[in-house]
């Protein structure tokens, strides 16, 4: 592919290739979760281990016909179950800035490390319900989480395919704009009713003084200060944004984006993406029995709670299938699926109308607790805390949402890392990860890791916030 650039370069002029081109020459890794025409595709998972696809996923497609060059696949949490990076069952992904120490955060693991390491200058990731956005703050690189339905699924291997969004990573937000730019197309071919042009907003308006949200230090998601979504001062209001209108969206007056909101988004997130993952993986069990089993004993096998799949699937895989098939059977007639779309419908209602009092959202991507390589996290002290990161913390204690409490015993011990990030998948919003410029010394146990801001707009207005992100950065907000 290179080589072929190379040669049109030499005919056409680097100009003229540019604008037929433009991704031309630059190397761009892609999640193993898409499809990559005869080359090995796992999704991090045994189970399609030795599986070559047929076709390339359309994403793919379309980063190569506009000149990128595909230098390889990156490493996931095994199916996109996780969000540390540590599920895969090739190995955990290290993250760069602090390898061993620090996870990278997942699912979309592999692909932000590479980009931090420099292995690549863009790469492609999926994020369900923080998938791109954690890896992009924790591994200090530029993530973007487009609308849902602005980027084709087409050949994305499902997890939740109500909020399954491929998105971009890259060192700068120019070049995540660029790559998004040749991957955004229409969805028909995975069941959207909605073209590009009906999700994109056209709103060319570039105010110099957009409305801006904030969350505040007292805006706590649990008990104590290490689950508050950020201390004072965690980022600064950069240059570009002085004289703006600042809206403290935690405000009891505003649109009601309070804490228990964003709680019950994310253990809404949550039982609606087990529910949907043990649907798709359905599809699995016949590559984990001998081709030869008869139909009654494949049946058998694909109505035991995925036994067969135990040796091949991984705990985390298991755990989140098993929890599906109890909400849609065993657990039906407490109807927490369909409480999980009741409170989707309210995120969404609550977040139209946040969008009509503010033009941007800014608030961290994780609460403040970076989780170290294996099993242990690190509070904002630095203290470890065994098991778990922010998540640790008994959610019946801390929160008395009705909805919360009947589904925190079967909320993942990590669900708590998805807190602030699970509301934006819910309502099908675009959301951008800047990492910032604020000193290690302030960071949880003197991380080497700065703060990232998520900045989270409107539906379809990705490009505009693309724009208001490059502008942020070229403020020398970074």
């Amino acid at each position: 592919k290179a080589r072929s650039l190379d040669r049109l370069v030499a005919t056409e002029g680097s100009d003229a290739a540019q604008l037929k081109y433009p991704l031309l020459g630059i190397p761009v890794a892609v999640k193993d979760t898409l499809c990559t025409k005869d080359i090995a595709t796992t999704a991090g998972s045994r189970v399609l281990d030795g599986w070559r696809p047929r076709y390339d996923a359309d994403a793919v497609a379309r980063l190569q016909a506009a000149g990128g060059v595909l230098i390889g696949k990156t490493a996931c949490d095994e199916f996109a179950m996780g969000s540390r990076g540590l599920t895969c069952a090739y190995g955990p992904t290290l993250n760069p800035r602090a390898p061993g120490l620090y996870a990278p955060g997942g699912s979309s693991s592999g692909s932000a490390a590479a980009v931090a390491a420099g292995v690549t200058t863009l790469a492609l990731g999926s994020d369900t319900g923080g998938s791109v956005r954690l890896p992009a703050a924790w591994c200090g690189v530029v993530g973007f989480k487009p609308s849902y339905g602005a980027v084709s699924r087409r050949g994305l291997v499902a997890y939740c395919s109500s909020t399954d969004v491929v998105g971009p990573l890259g060192a700068s937000v120019a070049q995540v704009a660029a790559l998004f730019d040749a991957i955004a197309c229409d969805d028909r071919h995975s069941g959207g009713d909605e073209t590009v042009a009906a999700v994109l907003s056209d709103d060319d308006d570039d105010d110099d003084r957009p409305r801006v949200g904030v969350v505040g230090a007292s805006f706590r998601l649990g008990g104590d200060a290490s689950t508050a979504a950020g201390p004072p001062g965690l980022f600064e209001v950069p240059p570009l944004l002085d004289g703006s209108t600042i809206v403290d969206v935690g405000d009891d007056n505003t649109a009601g984006f309070t804490p228990s909101l964003v709680r019950r988004a994310c253990a809404a997130y949550h039982v609606i993406a087990a529910a949907e993952a043990s649907s798709n993986l359905a599809r699995y069990v016949g590559r984990a029995v001998a081709p030869a089993t008869s139909v009654s004993a494949w049946r058998t096998a694909s109505q035991t709670n995925f036994a067969t799949l135990e040796g091949l699937v991984g705990a985390e895989c298991l755990r989140r299938v098993a929890l599906g098939r109890r909400l849609l059977g065993d657990r039906h007639e407490d109807a927490l699926y369909a409480r999980a779309v009741g409170v989707r419908a309210e995120v969404r209602a609550k977040v139209e109308t946040l969008f009509e009092q503010i033009d941007v959202l800014a608030l961290p991507v994780a609460p403040p607790a970076l989780v170290a390589s294996g099993s242990s996290a690190v509070a904002s002290d630095g203290t470890p805390i065994p098991g778990g990161g922010a998540a640790a913390t008994d959610v019946a204690d801390v929160d008395d949402d009705p909805f919360v409490a009947a589904v925190a015993d079967d909320l993942p011990v990590d669900f708590a890392d998805d807190d602030l990030t699970a509301f934006a998948s819910l309502a099908g919003l675009p959301a951008l990860v800047l990492p910032t410029r604020s000193s290690s010394a302030n960071q949880p146990g003197g991380s080497p890791i700065a703060p990232a801001v998520q900045l989270v707009a409107a539906r379809g207005r990705d490009r505009w916030l693309l724009r208001l992100g490059a502008r942020l950065e070229a403020a020398g907000w970074r």
